[in-house]
């Protein structure tokens, strides 16, 4: 089962209250007296024309624009905070209810509200919206190859919505010159097929066409999280280096990919899947087509631990001619890839790029379809042919045109049975226009907000968590039997509600109708199949020996009433199967109370596990307090950046204090763990925890204080930092090695996909980013008649990258150049990076 909740991340809003510019009062309400002179809302690049903000913002840029008229606040009128607060509250409401419409299907929101350029009388309100709409609306339109875990694995809740896609096409490759075609595709409501698609591409010496219809389910098992399949027909007309004719063929396919849940601990998924093809191949150069099948099976898996995204993947393909009676060819192909970005500072990242493949043909026949045959090139051909998965089946080597590298040496026959190839590409950063500014990360209230954000999303995935485990399993065949109390509690419901009744007894009757409902829609939300994350609170209250909080207690306190209300009147013999019922519920009540016990023991912590950890909070409030004080020292230095500076580690300062106040004395013992928890987890470089920020902060200060040539004060920074790290580091230390609990710890591991976005948005995504890049290939052919030997390619390149875009352009020579070969080849990529791996 998919997870039904991201609620910390799914149009997640940070709302910050942004600084007044040196000429503004630094207070809001000082602003009382003073005139809206203008409202905007602005986007990163302040785009303020709709095509440009629906480029950027998709179907949002159209619905930010003409939501500027209507805010609360308006120019002409006098400013006022309650106007600024509830305009603020209009912005973040559309952006929460606004269906997601990309593939990437999570959408990071950040708005922050400011007043800029004072006059005398005036102020401009600027409402600033840092969107992943705008980013993932680029990939959405142009060609995405998926490897990573994130790609459809996310909440249906995030799901796109229903649409179309048109995209233009247009490329150059030396061996079919310039190409250019559409791609089209349309969302249905289909169950069997929810999209449908087609693509052309045509140059002067080739074409290429598909049309396919795809269906997808969430099945829900262990080994089967998602299942996509598709119909689809496909034709080729692909140049071979200059001459004629071209490689031919016909496809008609049906295929299944399957998918099992994310592991938690990785994160990694498998793959696995099957094809079968019938069509026409061209059986040698010059000579007509044949009719043919195959059967193609495939397995893999994408991993992605940090900065790291991985694939690997192998395919084996078994074809034989329609005509004829023996095995013809069986393929196999290996297919590995790696891309690591290392990202030093925010903002700046180093790309590093990888891939191994290999493939090898084994065939009792004297002649292989050219078609099926490997061919080496800029642009390899694809094994498996689907959206949802890439598999290489040719060697990559850009200093060759499509398809140009194709035979070896020692006889005529184009395409080889064999190869290798390895590919390499490292591009570092080194110009950049941040998506969201380098200043914010530093602010306390982002990472507050983003901390308590992804703390309540990894708290929702506890449900989740709980929800599949056995013991849950237990709690759900024990509610199972409450249908039975709940089938004689609508019957004589309804038999009562066809005879005339008192109003006291018709007003009992109707309080029990709204307990019963709702003790029906808990009991049908337990017992749901595949079971979803509602489950786990819906039982947990029906396991409650609360009766302000048990449907089960209150349909039976209903019960009582409506039984008292009965033996009131005439109809006293009516009260009978009402007195029964209202006992059965008690009773299911009890028997529940215990199943449910060992489901809650799961996500209950030992708290005198923790009591080493306690013992040493009292030296971290040592430390603080030792810190505060010598920053109470430097309070008077004037220096712009050290004051911005000291404001951010005394903000820090008192969040430090204030979680370390909370876990000193926990509300219960039981609420020691999340106390502790709030005070030490980090949730990614983009929202560390309140004492790592403090010392960040801290360093920060310093460095300031010596360029204003502070050092002395700097220095009296030094002992209580280091005192402060050492404590930090020992409670760190000895939090870890304490055993989460098992829904915990189950949690936090789904939820790291939720950190990864959470840290790609604000400290990873930028909207222009340039970087120089280096190519280096090596491949060989091999055949019956000999080998190309061990060819390379290299070449410098440059790499323009729009938001998740990555355009590639370099030239890529030859370095072991034959006689009848190019010198190398112009080569241009256009990539859509999944920063939210």
């Amino acid at each position: 089962m998919r997870l039904l909740v991201l609620a910390g991340i799914i149009a997640m809003m940070i709302v910050l209250h942004g600084h007044a510019e040196a000429s503004c009062p630094e207070s809001l309400d000082a602003l009382s007296t003073f005139t809206v002179r203008d409202v905007r809302i602005a986007t990163p690049l302040t785009l303020r024309s709709k095509a440009a903000n629906r480029l950027f913002f998709g179907s949002l840029g159209h619905t930010l624009a003409a939501l500027e008229s209507s805010l609360a606040i308006r120019p002409g009128q006098p400013f006022t905070r309650a106007a600024y607060d509830a305009a603020q509250l209009q912005i973040t409401n559309v952006l929460g209810e606004a269906n997601l419409r990309t593939r990437e299907r999570v959408r990071l929101t950040l708005v922050i509200p400011a007043v800029e350029d004072c006059t005398v009388d005036s102020v401009v309100v600027i409402y600033r919206v840092y969107s992943t709409d705008a980013f993932s609306y680029l990939a959405n339109i142009l060609e995405f190859s998926p490897t990573t875990i994130t790609q459809d694995l996310v909440p249906p809740g995030a799901r796109s919505a229903r649409g179309h896609v048109i995209a233009p096409l247009l490329g150059y490759d030396a061996s079919r010159g310039l190409f250019g075609g559409s791609r089209a595709t349309v969302q249905t409501n289909s169950p069997v097929f929810s999209k449908l698609g087609a693509a052309f591409a045509g140059s002067a010496r080739g074409a290429a066409a598909d049309v396919h219809a795809t269906g997808e389910r969430d099945i829900g098992a262990r080994f089967l999280e998602h299942g996509e399949w598709q119909l689809n027909y496909r034709y080729r007309s692909e140049p071979i280096a200059d001459i004629d004719p071209n490689l031919r063929s016909t496809t008609v396919a049906a295929r299944f990919i399957g998918t099992t849940r994310a592991a938690t601990a990785g994160p990694i998924v498998f793959r696995y899947g099957s094809t079968v093809e019938a069509g026409r191949r061209q059986s040698d150069l010059g000579q007509p087509s044949e009719p043919y099948a195959s059967v193609k099976a495939y397995v893999g898996s994408s991993f992605g631990p940090r900065t790291i995204q991985g694939a690997a993947s192998y395919g084996v393909e078994v074809g034989k001619a329609l005509h004829a009676s023996e095995l013809g060819f069986v393929k196999h192909v290996v297919d590995l890839r790696l891309t690591q970005r290392l990202l030093a500072r925010a903002h700046v990242p180093i790309q590093l790029e990888s891939a191994f493949n290999a493939g090898w043909i084994q065939s009792t026949l004297t002649r292989i379809p050219v078609a099926e045959r490997f061919y080496g090139g800029n642009a390899p051909p694809e094994f498996v042919g689907a959206d949802s998965w890439k598999i290489q089946d040719g060697p990559r080597l850009r200093s060759f045109p499509q398809h140009a590298f194709n035979r070896a040496d020692g006889g005529d026959t184009f395409g080889a049975t064999r190869f290798l190839s390895g590919n390499f590409t490292f591009a570092p950063t080194v110009w950049h226009y941040p998506a969201v500014p380098d200043e914010l990360l530093d602010d306390p209230q982002l990472r507050s907000a983003l901390a308590f954000q992804l703390s309540s999303t990894k708290e929702a995935f506890v449900s989740d968590c709980a929800v599949r485990t056995t013991e849950f399993n237990d709690v759900v065949s024990r509610v199972g039997a409450v249908t039975d109390v709940l089938r004689e509690l609508t019957t004589w419901r309804m038999h009562l509600h066809s005879i005339p009744l008192p109003d006291p007894v018709a007003a009992a009757l109707a309080d029990l109708d709204a307990a019963g409902d709702t003790l029906q829609n808990a009991v049908a939300t337990v017992l749901r199949h595949p079971p979803n994350a509602a489950a786990f609170p819906r039982a947990r209250l029906l396991t409650s020996d609360d009766e302000d909080l048990s449907p089960l207690l209150q349909a039976a306190v209903a019960s009582e009433a409506l039984a008292g209300a009965l033996e009131a009147t005439s109809l006293a013999s009516e009260a009978v199967p009402v007195r029964q019922s209202a006992r059965a519920l008690r009773t299911a009540s009890m028997s529940l109370g215990s199943v449910f016990a060992p489901v809650q023991a799961l996500n209950t912590a030992n708290p005198d596990s923790y009591q080493g950890v306690v013992q040493d909070l009292p030296s971290l409030r040592m430390t603080l307090e030792a810190l505060s004080r010598e920053l109470m020292t430097i309070t008077a230095v004037h220096a712009e950046e050290v004051a911005l500076l000291f404001e951010t580690a005394g903000a820090h300062l008192t969040d430090t204090f204030r979680k370390l106040s909370a876990a000193e004395a926990p509300n219960s013992p039981a609420e020691i763990y999340d106390d502790l928890e709030s005070l030490m987890t980090d949730w990614g470089r983009v929202a560390p925890s309140s004492p790592r920020s403090l010392i960040e902060s801290v360093h920060r200060l310093q460095d300031a204080l010596v360029a204003a040539n502070l050092a002395a004060a700097a220095r009296r920074l030094d002992a209580p930092l280091q005192e402060l790290e050492r404590a930090f580091v020992r409670i760190a230390d000895r939090l870890r090695n304490i055993r989460r609990p098992a829904l915990q710890s189950c949690a936090f591991g789904e939820a790291a996909f939720a950190v990864r976005v959470a840290d790609a948005a604000f400290r990873e995504l930028n909207i222009f980013q340039l970087s120089p890049a280096w190519v280096l290939d090596i491949a060989r052919l091999t055949s019956d008649t000999g080998t190309s030997g061990a060819r390379v390619g290299s070449g410098p390149g440059l790499r323009l990258s729009i938001a998740t875009v990555d355009v590639t352009v370099a030239y890529v020579f030859n370095l072991r150049r034959r006689p009848d070969e190019r010198r190398g080849a112009f080569f241009f990529s256009l990539d859509v990076t999944d920063l939210f791996r």
